[in-house]
């Protein structure tokens, strides 16, 4: 483990060290939440918000369900492959 160099906490900077689900698992629901209840941004005050996010928790706890991924690795190489038979090199930039 390491120190964040501003600070004395550590933190694990090693992806291998918790399972791929716990890594991905925050940015899933941050764009849940920033899909259905961030945008629009217009709230009144820093507590309008809070409450917002709150209310929207206890929903979402109600009625999410887990995802059911279909895109396979099978589907990426051949997405992949289309993407390089349009613009080779252009791909390798991004």
């Amino acid at each position: 483990m390491e120190k964040c160099p501003k600070s004395h906490v550590p933190f694990e900077n090693d992806p291998s060290a918790a399972p791929r689900s716990v890594h991905g698992t925050p940015k899933r629901r941050f764009s849940i939440l920033q899909r259905k209840v961030l945008t629009p941004n217009d709230f009144s005050s820093l507590d309008a918000l809070a409450e917002r996010i709150l209310a929207f928790e206890r929903h979402y706890e109600t009625v999410a369900r887990p995802f059911q991924w279909k895109f396979t690795r099978h589907d990426l190489r051949k997405l992949i492959e289309r993407l390089e038979r349009r613009d080779p090199v252009n791909l390798l930039a991004a």
